[in-house]
């Protein structure tokens, strides 16, 4: 999914596509997985701090593009700040953004502004979970901001980091409401993008409710998040409807496979693996998502399937994916099999010990 916001996002600042500030991507790139993917491609050449410190020779005309933004930040308009900051945080350069805004200002009147700084604290919270200057940024928003998407979006960014941060249920709920109030005001944008921020809402509920142990609430809120991302899909009309709309679909069909796992429950509609595959066969946490649901339903198979799909990435997730995918064959009793998985795992990731465990006790049927 990141890899296909780049492009827009480029696209964007190149000037080949009229600017859409603001836009919903959902997706930012936790830090540190550019830096990954380099490292287990073996293209060391391409590592780099800091976009302007890639060498010129490996830069296409995009990421020249990008490297010339940031070096002249303070000269670039507001649309295109917004537009840098998120492509910065699909490539995980939150380092990067927070030289670029060391300290967030936000006011009244100012919707770009607000939104550079809605972009800025999300890429804040994946910086440094424990700063609470994300969270205040998020508030102010909730109650000042200009636009009642922002509004929105900011008080399901506020439940989301309290429910995972520090299970703070009772005030995360709270901030649900205040999604609900403000959604009221959203009738004066367009049908497609309250179904989006309405199946982002329910989505998130469903995981406070799964916090507190509420499985039954949690897959009725899932429900809802379906409902209306089947909505959204009958109002995409267009590349960035479409594709939020995909990415939405990943989202809620990834979080459902979460839940069924971790319950053991069948709330998710049928075919949901089947799902997964036509929204994107590639995607390894989708995958990987779809193996684990497969396993924990000794569906060893296709969970098989499903987690050297994951590991075929070449991903961390793609590593574990190998790992998991050579517990699958052991119970095939495939060890010949199980054995070239848990090397493929330590090839993708040096580090696991428990694919060298594997192997150096014999992975065996």
């Amino acid at each position: 999914m990141r890899a296909r916001h780049a492009p827009l996002l480029a696209a964007m600042l190149s000037g080949r596509m009229e600017s859409a500030v603001p836009n919903w991507f959902s997706i930012i790139s936790p830090a540190g997985t550019r830096e990954q993917l380099v490292r287990q491609s073996r293209s060391d050449d391409h590592l780099c701090p800091a976009p302007d410190s890639l060498p010129p020779a490996l830069a296409g005309s995009h990421w020249q593009m990008l490297a010339v933004g940031v070096r002249n930040w303070p000269q670039q308009d507001p649309n295109r700040q917004v537009l840098l900051v998120q492509l910065l945080t699909q490539l995980g350069f939150h380092d990067t953004v927070a030289e670029l805004v060391p300290r967030v200002t936000v006011r009244a009147g100012d919707p770009t502004g607000q939104q550079l700084a809605f972009e800025v604290a999300r890429s804040g919270r994946l910086l440094d979970r424990k700063s609470k200057a994300p969270l205040r940024v998020f508030d102010w928003l909730t109650e000042h901001a200009d636009h009642p998407s922002l509004r929105v979006s900011s008080a399901i960014q506020l439940a989301s980091a309290l429910t995972r941060a520090h299970r703070d249920h009772s005030t995360a709920i709270s901030w649900i409401y205040r999604a609900d109030q403000e959604s009221t005001q959203l009738g004066i944008g367009p049908d497609w993008l309250w179904h989006l921020l309405r199946s982002r809402r329910h989505r998130v509920a469903a995981l406070i409710a799964a916090r507190g142990g509420d499985h039954g609430r949690s897959a009725e809120e899932m429900r809802s998040a379906l409902d209306h991302d089947d909505r959204l899909a009958d109002l995409a009309h267009d590349r960035f409807t479409r594709h939020y709309q995909r990415e939405n679909r990943a989202l809620v069909i990834e979080a459902f496979l979460k839940l069924d796992t971790i319950t053991g429950r069948d709330s998710a509609p049928a075919g949901i693996v089947e799902s997964a595959t036509r929204v994107d066969a590639y995607d390894p946490d989708l995958r990987f998502t779809a193996g684990s649901y497969l396993a924990g339903r000794e569906r060893w198979d296709q969970a098989l399937v499903a987690f050297l799909a994951a590991a075929d990435s070449g991903t961390i997730r793609g590593a574990v994916g190998a790992f998991r995918a050579g517990l699958c064959l052991q119970r095939l009793r495939r060890p010949e099999a199980a054995r070239r998985a848990y090397r493929l795992c330590l090839d993708l990731d040096p580090v696991s010990i428990s694919a060298a465990e594997r192997l150096s006790a014999g992975a065996t049927s």
